[in-house]
């Protein structure tokens, strides 16, 4: 893995930090809950992999699907985690929105 996709990976593992939302319910993907962001997963558009760049290169058309994605001249941000449970394979957070 190139140092510039590493850094991509580690810039998306941190930017869940930005996903703000109430405690937990039924419908929620994302909450915050004092000092941290919890976020479900996997994504289910997102298929798990043992190479970080095939989950990687299927976020950008994952996240055009969703809503308000492409919205006006910019769109809505999404933000998410990608990440391992030691097992070799990574995986995709569900999206949320920031804020």
């Amino acid at each position: 893995m190139t140092a510039a996709r590493l850094g991509r990976v580690a810039a998306l593992g941190m930017a869940i930090g930005c996903a703000g939302a109430p405690e937990p319910s039924g419908t929620r993907d994302y909450w915050r809950s004092g000092q941290h962001v919890h976020v479900r997963g996997p994504w289910e558009a997102i298929t798990p992999s043992t190479d970080v760049d095939e989950v990687i290169d299927q976020l950008c058309p994952a996240v055009m699907e969703l809503p308000r994605a492409m919205e006006r001249d910019y769109g809505q941000e999404y933000c998410g985690a990608i990440y391992s449970l030691g097992d070799g394979i990574y995986y995709a957070s569900m999206p949320s929105p920031p804020g």
